[in-house]
């Protein structure tokens, strides 16, 4: 087996697109709660990405991420 040869880091969302893959999740999720519930899909959607900004703007690693230019959608599933 042989080493790799380069390291490629995507450091403005071009090569992957966690951007719209965290939307595709919380879209999907939000329609199979509203499918169960007969919630409102796009009101819970909406919800859920405010309190996901709320919380992710009061954590502790706001600043750094910020910073950074990381957004909450990529702060759900980082480790700092």
């Amino acid at each position: 087996m042989s080493s790799p040869t380069a390291v490629l880091f995507d450091l403005d969302n071009t090569l992957l697109l966690e951007d719209e893959s965290t939307e595709r999740a919380l879209r999907a999720a939000s329609d199979t709660i509203a499918a169960r519930t007969g919630a409102d899909a796009e009101r819970l959607a909406a919800a859920a990405r405010d309190v996901a900004d709320q919380l992710f703007r009061t954590s502790p690693v706001f600043g750094y991420a910020d910073t950074m230019g990381i957004w909450w959608g990529e702060a759900l599933w980082g480790e700092f």
